[in-house]
């Protein structure tokens, strides 16, 4: 299957920008203050103030709630655990729905929460690392709250090569085979969310694409979201859906939440993380913050890769990268990290997930010109630096 460029990664990061931990791997929760929005401003006036506790009992009831993010933002994620985790233990039956598996790939995420198969086959089965690419340990708590409690995953988003075509043509240029992927309907009417769309594509200067085709993917997505939710809505009355998307797939309503209130007539709440630039009280119900906070540093090898086509072959190496200083060349694929085997990228990113820096570990490579000889490098992981940026 094609592939997401790395131009379009970056364009789902700047989108999710416009938007306690159970893994003991990652920084503890800090306290989760609600410090905006118009539910909180309501309650000012009425002289309530809102606990996080309070902010929960406000939502028990909904059938539908959206928590923002910015995707790339450890403490955003983390307020969406410590609500999951919140409303479970109140006893709220929930599904999630995630922006960042694609709606194709739903029965692999069925199979996870069933133990049919594990994460690292979910991780590949859904080609998360080649279709989404924000570092997976934002989402991995999650991830394992939904399977320990056995909480359903929904996969919301459009398939990446519908979204390219979109991008590269428009709606109009579509063949049939794209045609028969679209949301069912599309609402364009919306001017408001028209103009701070084009100040979104005017900061992307490097899109070849014109803003009409930047329009009607962002729309796509949109759409394609809020058909998911609104059919998962319809056929299970007594689930909460808590859907996790970009803040700005969510604020003042305009992406997800008015489609799908103009399909179910339910306007559901919407909680965003607090932005200093983008706080006035009706963009959310709530707004919420907590204290920054960063995963640890991820092991690196210090290269970049060529993985489309297939093998994973070296095409840079950074002089202060680890595999630069182990005697790595370009040309050479990589196919084994210590019993793993690498086939492919979402082989290497699960191989490395787990180690930091200063991790040792055991390389096989084959050397361009030496048949499958493999030849093996023993090599401690690289910290991330400026150099190493875009690495692996």
């Amino acid at each position: 299957m094609p592939q997401t460029p790395a131009l379009f990664l970056l364009l789902l990061l700047a989108l999710g920008l416009f938007g306690c931990t159970s893994n003991p791997s990652l920084p503890s929760q800090p306290p989760i203050q609600v410090v905006g929005g118009k539910g909180l401003a309501a309650l000012s006036q009425a002289g309530q103030p809102l606990s996080f506790a309070g902010l929960v009992g406000q939502l028990l009831d909904e059938d539908v709630i959206y928590i923002g993010e910015r995707h790339d933002h450890l403490a955003d994620h983390q307020i969406q655990l410590a609500l999951l985790e919140a409303l479970h233990h109140h006893k709220v039956k929930l599904a999630i729905g995630l922006e960042w598996i694609q709606r194709p790939f739903q029965q692999h995420l069925d199979d996870f929460i069933a133990g049919r198969i594990d994460e690292a086959e979910m991780l590949r089965r859904t080609q998360y690392f080649s279709r989404w690419g924000v570092d997976y340990r934002h989402y991995r708590p999650i991830i394992q709250l939904a399977r320990a409690q056995g909480i359903p995953l929904l996969g919301l988003n459009a398939p990446s090569e519908l979204v390219q075509a979109i991008m590269q043509g428009g709606l109009k240029s579509l063949v049939d085979f794209y045609v028969a992927q679209l949301p069912e309907e599309y609402y364009f009417t919306n001017e408001e969310y028209e103009q701070r769309l084009q100040q979104v594509y005017k900061q992307h200067q490097g899109l070849k694409s014109p803003f009409s085709h930047f329009y009607e993917v962002q729309l796509t997505w949109d759409e394609t979201m809020a058909e998911q939710v609104t059919r998962f809505l319809e056929s299970d009355s007594e689930t909460t859906l808590v859907v996790l998307a970009g803040a700005g797939h969510l604020e003042y309503g305009h992406g997800i939440p008015d489609r799908v209130e103009r399909r179910t007539e339910l306007p559901g709440k919407i909680l965003l993380p607090f932005i200093a630039d983008r706080n006035e009280p009706r963009i959310a119900d709530f707004l919420l913050t907590t204290a920054p906070v960063e995963l640890p540093p991820a092991g690196l090898l210090g290269v970049s890769l060529r993985h489309v086509p297939q093998p994973l072959v070296v095409v840079d190496l950074d002089p202060a990268g680890a595999a630069y200083k182990a005697g790595m060349r370009k040309g050479d694929r990589i196919v084994r990290i210590d019993a793993q085997a690498i086939r492919d990228l979402t082989d290497l990113k699960l191989a490395l997930l787990d180690k930091p820096p200063g991790t040792e570990i055991q390389l096989d490579l084959v050397r361009e010109g030496e048949g499958e000889q493999h030849r093996s490098l023993r090599l401690r992981l690289s910290a991330p630096g400026k150099d190493l940026r875009g690495q692996l």
